[in-house]
């Protein structure tokens, strides 16, 4: 069986999966205040197509899909779309991107359909400033989403934050004390180049975004390891992710070190109708409390 693999000989087992371009936020670093214009709806693929798709990339060794957006649970019958990709042999691992504010209604359908667990893109703890940045978000929705994919078993709950100056970047080491009191599994992202407000000719790929608002996985390090973690072997990419893990929960006691390492995660993104390869570097980050 033919199997897909990388420019470095590595196979390829993930895809994600855009089922719309839709979405019931404005985030400030993704989109203009009113909007983009939408694909019509006979340019975005019908569920069967999707699983069309799905099974030949299962047949040449994908084994975990991702479901994004937009946002994905504003699109009608997204269980029945789960459902059916849960019963394609050899994929074992179904999982989605979200937002969060629809999420308390559909967690307990979409675990029954066969999803795995969630990411959840969160960047403010504080209910104005989350206005702000998504322009329509609520926050104690999503927070009430994060708690019922919590209770239902969709676990891990991952937070995806991004991180920018000015805006919430006094909000980080918040964020990264719920990885030990409540759980949460964090990760700060670095801000990408899209956007009205924040524009591609404002960034410099592989180096320091001119965008006031960018804030460097570097600077992310500095913020908390200033305060109550140590951190060794750390390095900064473009378009890094920095996440913390709670092992407070499994080990039950409190050391005085933190270590990292690099893995290199190839996925295929399937978007609409276009499917390319991407290669991000992700920093996994294992945290104990000092």
């Amino acid at each position: 069986m033919a199997q897909l693999i990388d420019s470095s000989h590595r196979p390829i087992r993930y895809l994600r999966i855009s089922v719309t371009d839709r979405c019931n936020f404005r985030c400030i670093y993704c989109q203009p205040s009113e909007g983009i214009k939408l694909l019509n709806r006979d340019e975005i693929l019908k569920y069967e197509e999707i699983i069309s798709v799905a099974r030949a990339a299962a047949e040449l060794g994908i084994t975990k899909i991702r479901l994004t957006g937009g946002e994905p649970l504003v699109r009608a019958n997204l269980p029945e779309l789960i459902s059916e990709l849960a019963k394609i042999n050899g994929i074992d691992d179904i999982s989605l991107t979200t937002n969060g504010m629809l999420l308390s209604q559909y967690a307990a359908e979409l675990l029954k359909a066969g999803l795995k667990r969630v990411n959840i893109s969160l960047d403010s703890l504080n209910p104005d400033k989350f206005e702000k940045i998504t322009r329509t978000g609520k926050l104690n929705q999503v927070l009430a989403g994060i708690e019922v994919a919590k209770k239902v078993g969709l676990n891990p709950v991952k937070i995806n934050v991004v991180a920018m100056r000015g805006i919430n970047d006094d909000e980080i080491l918040d964020f990264a004390r719920l990885t030990m009191n409540d759980g949460w599994h964090i990760r700060f992202i670095e801000l990408m180049p899209f956007g009205s407000e924040n524009p591609p000719e404002e960034h410099n790929i592989g180096a320091l975004a001119k965008s006031q608002q960018f804030l460097s996985v570097q600077e992310i390090k500095d913020k908390i390891g200033a305060k109550s973690f140590i951190i060794k072997n750390f390095n900064v990419c473009y378009q890094a992710v920095f996440e913390f893990l709670d092992l407070a929960r499994i080990i039950n006691s409190a050391v005085d070190k933190l270590f990292a390492e690099f893995i290199f995660c190839d996925i295929v993104r399937f978007k609409h109708d276009l499917i390319k390869p991407v290669k991000k570097l992700y920093l996994i980050s294992i945290a104990y409390c000092i």
